[in-house]
């Protein structure tokens, strides 16, 4: 399969490009996608409704990555550049470059990124900031794969200090908020596993596609190995270490209570109907007997309207 694709789908004439071998890899990644994806289908049907928010923050970034590992396989999506080192300089010279693969790494990276920081217990700002930090480190990163010149490094030295802000975000401030919901020591090595796998990434580009240090056979199969590290083995132990996450401490509750009105108003240690009728004595009543329990008054219709 894999030297037919090579063969009948090379639509630019590349001094380098990937094997046939090569290629038969990127069908065995695109096997392992698929079959991680249909078994976190299963999996998510064992949990509750609204208890698979992490699920699916993860399906679009898993569903593109797929998606692209065929294209990858297919000898599909890439696009001919000029390195600008380690390569005499000629019209003559084309390095195949997957600038598809860059698609599932923005969806992977912030998909990854935004499940850490739910866990931590950060505020919705923080999460907000790291996906914009997230997406601005990959979309250097892109721009420096089309530019054939030199300053094709400093648009790399961005996405390197985007690479150290995330740090500073996954490593500090969300470690320490973990801390305050209980899940510090599982948040550690979820972080320290996610950073890593960051940095290999950072490293595998600048050897690859920046310096051209490594062939893009080397530099083709680095990148999926990091892929598949980054979301269907992480991913695969943060679901399984989300069975055991409380989502009210975390801060998740919206994914256990939903947005909708269930018809009855929370109070601690009683649940007591709400009243949706305009019979005053009723709902003066209902409030009297929340009160003998011990818990809070829940606003009137009248006062909800007036309010």
């Amino acid at each position: 399969m894999g030297l037919l694709a090579l063969q009948t789908d090379t639509p630019w004439p590349l001094t380098e490009s990937i094997s046939s071998n090569v290629s038969i890899w990127l069908w065995t990644v695109f096997s392992i996608v698929v079959v991680t994806l249909a078994s976190w289908l299963v999996e998510m049907k064992t949990h509750p409704l609204r208890e698979r928010v992490f699920y699916y923050v993860f399906f679009v970034p898993l569903a593109s990555q797929g998606v692209t590992y065929y294209a990858m396989a297919s000898n599909l999506g890439n696009v001919p550049t000029i390195p600008s080192l380690n390569v005499e300089r000629s019209d003559d010279y084309f390095r195949a470059e997957f600038l598809i693969h860059y698609i599932p790494t923005f969806f992977v990276s912030i998909g990854v990124n935004m499940n850490l920081m739910l866990v931590s217990g950060v505020s919705w700002a923080t999460i907000v900031f790291t996906i914009v930090v997230t997406l601005g480190m990959y979309i250097c990163l892109l721009i420096s794969a089309i530019v054939s010149t030199n300053y094709k490094w400093g648009w790399f030295a961005f996405h390197a200090c985007g690479v150290v802000v995330l740090s500073f975000l996954i490593g500090q401030t969300g470690l320490r908020e973990s801390r305050r919901v209980g899940v510090h020591q599982d948040y550690r090595l979820l972080a320290i596993f996610a950073l890593v796998v960051d940095y290999a990434y950072t490293i595998c580009w600048g050897l690859g596609t920046g310096s051209n240090t490594i062939s893009v056979n080397a530099a083709t199969i680095f990148h999926s190995v990091i892929d598949l590290l980054q979301l269907p083995v992480w991913g695969s132990i943060f679901l399984a270490m989300s069975r055991r996450w409380d989502y009210d401490v975390m801060g998740l509750h919206f994914t256990v209570d939903g947005r909708s009105n269930t018809g009855y108003a929370k109070t601690p240690n009683v649940h007591v109907p709400v009243n949706h009728g305009h019979n005053p004595t009723e709902e003066h009543s209902t409030r009297e007997k929340v009160y003998e329990n011990g818990g809070q008054p829940q606003p009137t219709r009248q006062e909800i309207e007036t309010i």
